[in-house]
């Protein structure tokens, strides 16, 4: 199983985690176990089953290690960890990409964390926060790059959700099928696109300057099942498409910028988008030339104008050319 294999090292990175919170990941081959995999009605491979003295539920988590030590932390309702030296922040912070850790008194972190189906969170002491360069009180989103971002204040659960939030990605987020989701949901709803095959200091600059407005992520075009979603043609690197998301679905509004993504370009081109000045660009075949026939022949740019003109009524067939019926 592909899908088995891809698992195999993020669930063993989360279990080297989670040992410090005695908790076991254990596997078992289900095609050798069979009788096993019938009695908890395993359908597919992978599943996880979560069991809390003896009783089994469906893990509904995501893959990837940190997403994993964040489910069953969660399950089994564990208090944040404590960390009492700079040495073991860095150690906490190595462990997964992103994490956040909150230096001193910072109350409302445990409703945050509990809020959060992603990072995984910590408390540290102030001799800690000392030595590791933060003040007293803060949270801080850490990056196993080694990046990091500091919030001093209000610490609310509005104000430190809205941070990490932010913070979560770095500036600039380079495309990959294992982060795909995360970037799908973002909370802002707002993608910067920039598909190119090197990287572009003028993207990064307006990544800075947008940062928590928009999220900025590149692809160098080699995945090409994001090329299609997106309407993107190697012919036309570097190309910016601008992206706006329906929270809580998959629909998006595209807004390619028409020529070269020049720093002056794509800043008006974001400043419009931001603006709502922008009109979207659909994935639709050209109009025909002459639409004069008793059915009208309707493709995406002409929709809102033939079928949702207030003044007429409209039956509209929605067919497949090679449909029978």
């Amino acid at each position: 199983c592909g899908h088995c294999k891809s698992l195999a090292p993020e669930y063993e990175k989360a279990a080297k985690v989670l040992k410090e919170y005695k908790v076991t990941l254990a596997s078992v081959d289900a095609t050798v176990e069979q009788a096993l995999g019938k009695q908890f009605e395993v359908k597919g491979y992978p599943t996880l089953k979560f069991f809390h003295n003896g009783v089994p539920s469906n893990y509904e988590g995501g893959r990837t290690q940190a997403k994993i030590v964040k489910w069953v932390l969660g399950a089994i309702n564990a208090p944040l960890k404590t960390l009492t030296t700079a040495e073991s922040v860095k150690e906490f912070a190595a462990a997964q990409p992103v994490s956040v850790v909150g230096f001193g008194e910072v109350a409302a972190l445990q409703a945050v964390s509990a809020a959060d189906n992603d990072l995984v969170y910590a408390l540290a002491t102030a001799p800690a926060a000392k030595v590791y360069g933060v003040p007293v009180p803060s949270v801080v989103v850490l990056h196993a790059s080694g990046d990091k971002a500091v919030h001093e204040g209000p610490f609310t659960e509005e104000a430190i959700t809205a941070f990490v939030d932010r913070e979560r990605f770095p500036t600039v987020v380079a495309f990959s099928m294992e982060n795909a989701r995360d970037i799908w949901q973002t909370k802002s709803g707002k993608i910067a696109f920039l598909f190119s095959a090197e990287a572009n200091a003028d993207f990064t600059a307006l990544a800075t300057e947008y940062r928590g407005r928009l999220l900025f992520v590149t692809s160098d075009g080699s995945v090409s099942r994001l090329n299609d979603h997106l309407g993107a043609s190697s012919a036309n690197f570097p190309q910016l498409i601008l992206l706006g998301m329906k929270v809580g679905s998959n629909q998006f509004a595209r807004y390619p910028l028409a020529g070269a993504p020049t720093l002056d370009a794509m800043k008006e081109h974001i400043t419009a988008f931001l603006a709502g000045s922008l009109t979207p660009t659909l994935k639709s075949e050209a109009a025909p030339a002459d639409n004069t026939a008793p059915v009208k022949i309707v493709t995406g740019n002409t929709f809102a104008d033939i079928v949702l003109d207030p003044s007429k009524n409209v039956m509209l067939e929605i067919y497949a050319p090679w449909c029978g019926h």
